[in-house]
C-alpha cells in the first residue's frame, strides 16, 4: 500500500501539536509506573532505557532505580574513576539528570557535569570517559547520557556508557535492567539517594568542560582544516543542531575563523527549540521545525560532526567533494540501495529473535538468490548482533528486535537496485515471522 501523506506534512508544526511541557515534567514525578506491565519496566534497547512519562515508561522511579543498579554494576566491576554525565534539550533530561545526581552523590560517586550546564552531545562525553582512560588501568571512568536520541519530544532517555567509552553492550545493559526492574518491583526500597541540592554541593560533585576538551582535541583528528586559513559554513537548518551548535561556535572560535550560517537569519530556529515554541531539540538531532510526510515530527539521527568536518577535509585535501570521490567507488563497486522497515512482534517473538540461531533459518534463497551465509554474531569481533543476518551474493538483510516497542526491526541492503531491495524485505519478514513463530 503507498504511505499515506499527511495534509500537515512539510509545514511548520502547529501549536495545538506541541507537547505540554510542565504537563510532561510533572507527569515525570508523580507518576508510578506497575513493574508488573511489560511496557512500564526498565527496558534497554541500544544501550538504553527510553519512554515519555505520560505513558508510564519513563519517569523518576526508572531513573532512580537505573541510576541505583548502575552503581552496583560499578562496584562490582570495580569502576572507581569519575562518571561523566551529558544530557540533551528533550524537557525530561534535566529532571532526569537531577534525579541520577541524587543516587550517584548519595553512592559517593565522582561525579562530572558539564560547564555552565552546557547540553552534551555524545561523542564529548564517550570523548571525555576515554581521554581519562587513557593509560590507566585502575580508577577507570564511566559515563551516562541523558537523551532519547532523535525519539520524539514527549521521550526521555538513559544510556551508559561503560570505560571503553560507547554504548553499554547486552552483556551489561543486561544485568542493569533486570536490577533496576527488581528496584521497581520493590518499590525503590534499597535506592540510596539525597536531596538534589546537597548532591549538588557535595565533594563528589564537579565540573567539566566537555565542549572545550571535545574541540581541543579535534586537531588530532582534522589536521589540514585546523592549519589553513580557510572560510566555513555550518547549515543552520540541519548540520547546525541545538546541542552541536555550542560546538560548532567553539570550533570557529578556537581557529579564529569566520562562521558563515546556512541559511542566512535561521538564529531564530535554536532559540525557539530551546524555549519549546517549536516543539524539540534532540541531543544528537536536530529539531521539529517542520512536519514528515506522515505529519510526525521531523529530526535526523545522529549529530556526525566530525563525520562532517572529514568530510570537508576531503574537499579540501583532494579538490573534489565526497560525492565525487563516492561515484567513482560505484562505477567500479556498483551502487547499493539501503532501506528499513518495522514488524510487529509481541515480547515472546522479540525474546526468540534476539536468541535466534542461523540453524533457525530454513529457507536457502532469498529474492531468488542463494543464501550464502546466516549469522547470529558479527565477524569482526565475534559479538552477539542480537539477532540475525542472512547474506546473499548481491544482498542481505538483518533483523533485531525493538528494546522499547512491540516491534522488530528489518535493514537491508541490495546492488541489484531498487526492486530487488523491495524483494529482499518482503521475504525478510516472512523468513523472520516463520522462525520467531510460536513453537
Amino acid at each position: 500500500m503507498p504511505t499515506l501523506i499527511s495534509p500537515l506534512a512539510g509545514k511548520p508544526v502547529p501549536r495545538s501539536l506541541l507537547v505540554d511541557l510542565p504537563r510532561l515534567v510533572t507527569a515525570y514525578y508523580t507518576g508510578v509506573p506497575d513493574p508488573a506491565v511489560p511496557a512500564q519496566r526498565v527496558a534497554f534497547g541500544t544501550s538504553g532505557h527510553r519512554g515519555s512519562s505520560f505513558d508510564l515508561s519513563f519517569n523518576e522511579w526508572h531513573v532512580l532505580a537505573i541510576t541505583q543498579a548502575i552503581c552496583e554494576y560499578r562496584q562490582s566491576q570495580h569502576i572507581t574513576g569519575p562518571l561523566f554525565m551529558g544530557l540533551d534539550t528533550h524537557a525530561l533530561s534535566q529532571p532526569a539528570c537531577a534525579s541520577a545526581l541524587e543516587v550517584l552523590a548519595a553512592h559517593g560517586v565522582d561525579v562530572m557535569l558539564s560547564t555552565n550546564d552546557e547540553y552534551t552531545p555524545t561523542p564529548a562525553v564517550s570523548h571525555a570517559i576515554l581521554g581519562h582512560n587513557r593509560g590507566r588501568n585502575s580508577g577507570l571512568a564511566d559515563g551516562i547520557v541523558v537523551t532519547p536520541s532523535h525519539n520524539p519530544p514527549d521521550n526521555g532517555g538513559f544510556k551508559y556508557n561503560p570505560p571503553n567509552g560507547g554504548p553499554a553492550g547486552a552483556d551489561i545493559t543486561a544485568g542493569i535492567e533486570r536490577n533496576a526492574n527488581r528496584c521497581l518491583e520493590t518499590a525503590l526500597t534499597g535506592v540510596r539517594r539525597m536531596p538534589y541540592q546537597q548532591a549538588l554541593r557535595a565533594k563528589t560533585t564537579h565540573r567539566h568542560d566537555f565542549l572545550g576538551a571535545y574541540v581541543a582535541d579535534l586537531g588530532n583528528v582534522i589536521d589540514y582544516l585546523f592549519n589553513h586559513r580557510l572560510s566555513w559554513a555550518a547549515d543552520a537548518a540541519v548540520g547546525k543542531t541545538v546541542v552541536s551548535t555550542g560546538l560548532i561556535d567553539r570550533v570557529a572560535a578556537r581557529l579564529r575563523r569566520r562562521l558563515y550560517e546556512v541559511p542566512v537569519g535561521f538564529k531564530w530556529f535554536s532559540a525557539g527549540l530551546l524555549e519549546g515554541s517549536l516543539g524539540f531539540g534532540g541531543e544528537e538531532s536536530a529539531g521539529a521545525s517542520f512536519l514528515r510526510r506522515d505529519g510526525t515530527a521531523w529530526t535526523t539521527d545522529k549529530d556526525g560532526l566530525v563525520a562532517a568536518m572529514l568530510a570537508a577535509e576531503i574537499t579540501a585535501r583532494c579538490g573534489r567533494d565526497p560525492a565525487r570521490l563516492y561515484a567513482e567507488l560505484v562505477r567500479s563497486l556498483g551502487e547499493p540501495v539501503a532501506d528499513r522497515v518495522e514488524a510487529q512482534a509481541t515480547a515472546a517473538q522479540k525474546a526468540r529473535l534476539a536468541a535466534l540461531a542461523p540453524a533457525a533459518i530454513s529457507a536457502c534463497e532469498l529474492a531468488g538468490e542463494a543464501i550464502t551465509a546466516v549469522l547470529d554474531h558479527a565477524p569482526g569481533n565475534g559479538a552477539a548482533i542480537g539477532g540475525i543476518k542472512v547474506i546473499t551474493k548481491s544482498g542481505w538483510f538483518a533483523a533485531r528486535p525493538s528494546g522499547t516497542e512491540d516491534i522488530y526491526k528489518i535493514y537491508a541492503e541490495s546492488f541489484s537496485g531498487s526492486d530487488h531491495l523491495q524483494r529482499i524485505l518482503k521475504e525478510a519478514q516472512a523468513i523472520v515471522d516463520c522462525a520467531i513463530a510460536a513453537p
